[in-house]
């Protein structure tokens, strides 16, 4: 795997072909075509965001395409949701890959991202939420080291567009995951 530091942050690619890389604005029109969440503009909301410090956009293009995104909050939006779950450490959230190419390892390198860019800013620990029936996302989460918070499972609401354009309301009952991070190593770049 080949790393490369620029302007927009690090890039990681495997073989030329899978990159992942904070959100720029060359990408929000792009996202929102192949991957539309929530109202419309929230990938560009993502990216002010970002501008502003508060959160680190991260997208998965697959050659020039996007295919995945996850948002690394530096606290957790909406604490109230979650109940008896740490409010303050980074957060995982808005973690998609396109379906078609799930299962691939796509994911996993993205969620490796993430915490490799919470642990460069001094995390010791990050956090996420999961669908409890989210088998496949659970097994992932576990596999890389996260275990279930003591802390009761909640319902978690939230609105997607539909590529019929259509807005999409889901409540899900969620449990809060959680991994210790050791400590970043000049050697991680």
């Amino acid at each position: 795997m080949e790393s490369v530091y620029g302007e927009e942050g690090y890039t990681r690619s495997m073989n030329g072909r899978l990159s992942i890389r904070p959100i720029g604005a060359s990408d929000v029109n792009g996202l929102e075509a192949s991957m539309p969440t929530g109202p419309e503009g929230r990938h560009g909301t993502h990216l002010e965001e970002q501008e502003r410090g508060e959160v680190v956009y991260l997208v998965a293009h697959l050659g020039s395409e996007p295919v995945g995104h996850l948002l690394l909050s530096w606290h957790r939006p909406n604490p109230e949701e979650a109940p008896g779950a740490p409010a303050d450490r980074p957060h995982v959230s808005e973690f998609g890959v396109r379906p078609d190419l799930q299962s691939r390892g796509i994911g996993s390198k993205m969620l490796m991202e993430a915490e490799r860019r919470a642990r460069w800013a001094g995390a010791t620990e990050l956090g996420l939420s999961v669908e409890v029936e989210n088998s496949r996302a659970l097994a992932l989460y576990r596999r890389h080291g996260y275990r279930v918070v003591d802390a009761p499972p909640f319902v978690y609401t939230y609105e997607t567009m539909g590529r019929d354009g259509r807005r999409h309301l889901h409540h899900e009952a969620c449990v809060d995951m959680s991994k210790c991070l050791a400590p970043w190593d000049k050697r991680d770049r």
